[in-house]
């Protein structure tokens, strides 16, 4: 029986004032709202439930579109997005019937930069303040946006800016702990996954997500090391975190003094499957190592990575089965999957995947050629150089 519900994957996106967080969450809706009604191809459509907030990005959008207009900043206000994607084409009978959900979900928890660099100006403000860092803090991946403007004005200086830039992120975070902890209980649902995004990349177009994450290493290696130690604060569990292992270079727009060119982006067509895919990808991997505590995984592949089995169901599906290890892994998913086909999802990448896909294309089978396409692109993405996965 068709059920009727979709699966989320919750994302966070952490930068100061003027990183260019409104101007991501505005030109990502654009660009995926237009490319799903425009593109006979496209094999999903995204769109905004709440129809207000919808209009609202996409007036921001048209604005640079067509007026060249820069958004204004949201200042003190914070908010949640949800942006779903439901499949565009007609599904095979067969297909819909063996689907356990009907589309997937994407909240994209938004908050002022200001907040990370002033002090709330009422007691309003700050519990306003708590609760979202609460939301924040309960998603599947953080992204901490680098300003590139930044970098490029300080050339061969630029551990100054990133000093400030992890510093004041570390002093947010241990300023609201008390607050965060209830009764001193640490989390077991985090962000577990904390990425580096380049964000203006288009200001240094020279620079590689190679050369990016070499950069972080050469002139941050500290702070990153201290903003895991601030991080571990937080989690039970920490032998499951990365900090700093996976990069991304991020452009939502190309300004220049005669206009917004919103045609020119980098990295947007990421963010969909690194948030639909990498935490799967890397709570499984983490799994396999049998080091990180049961409670804890089974925390990762609760409702937070309800996605997560959902994908594995569906990429594997119809995938010829191999001998493989249990261990937790299967422990965990044996419910959901086999043993060998959790085996047959890490293999899967480079033609062998992109076979899957097409044979869910032709088999009408739209959810699994979606979440196939979704590792295509990253796979794209790396050949590109535009992200960089981790290897732990």
């Amino acid at each position: 029986m068709k059920a009727d519900h979709s699966r989320e994957q919750h994302i966070a996106v952490f930068g100061e004032s003027g990183s260019g967080k409104t101007v991501l969450l505005s030109s990502f809706y654009g660009a995926e709202m237009y490319r799903g009604e425009r593109e006979a191809e496209a094999l999903y459509r995204l769109h905004v439930p709440d129809t207000g907030q919808g209009r609202r990005l996409r007036q921001i959008y048209l604005g640079m579109k067509q007026e060249d207009a820069v958004p204004v900043a949201n200042r003190f206000k914070s908010a949640t997005f949800t942006f779903q994607v439901d499949p565009k084409a007609t599904e095979n009978t067969k297909a819909v019937k063996r689907r356990d959900f009907n589309s997937l979900r994407l909240v994209w928890h938004d908050y002022p930069g200001e907040w990370f660099e002033n002090s709330p100006s009422s007691p309003t403000e700050e519990q306003r303040r708590i609760d979202t860092f609460r939301s924040l803090l309960n998603s599947n991946v953080a992204l901490i946006l680098v300003d590139a403007q930044q970098l490029a004005e300080y050339p061969r200086e630029e551990s100054r800016y990133l000093k400030s830039l992890f510093g004041n992120i570390e002093n947010t975070l241990l300023s609201l702990k008390k607050s965060i902890l209830e009764d001193g209980e640490r989390l077991e649902r985090f962000p577990r996954i904390w990425m580096f995004a380049l964000s203006k990349a288009d200001l240094i177009p020279e620079m590689t997500v190679q050369d990016f994450r070499d950069l972080m290493i050469l002139r941050a290696a500290g702070d990153i090391e201290r903003l895991q130690e601030v991080l571990s604060e937080f989690i039970v569990g920490d032998e499951a975190l990365s900090v700093g292992e996976d990069f991304l270079r991020l452009s939502s727009a190309e300004f220049h003094p005669n206009g917004i060119n919103v045609d020119r982006r980098i990295g947007l067509n990421q963010i969909l499957p690194l948030a639909a895919i990498l935490p799967l990808e890397r709570h499984l991997r983490w799994a396999r190592t049998q080091e990180v505590p049961r409670k804890v995984l089974d925390s990762l592949l609760g409702p937070g990575l309800e996605l997560g089995s959902a994908v594995l169901g569906r990429v594997l599906r119809g995938l010829p089965t191999s001998k493989g290890p249990l261990g937790m892994a299967q422990k965990l998913l044996n419910s959901i999957i086999s043993s060998d086909a959790f085996e047959e999802y890490s293999k899967l990448a480079g033609e062998r995947l992109r076979r899957s896909n097409q044979a869910a294309r032709e088999q009408g089978d739209q959810m699994r050629a979606i979440l196939t396409q979704f590792k295509i692109d990253l796979e794209n993405g790396e050949n590109e150089n535009v992200i960089l996965r981790g290897e732990r």
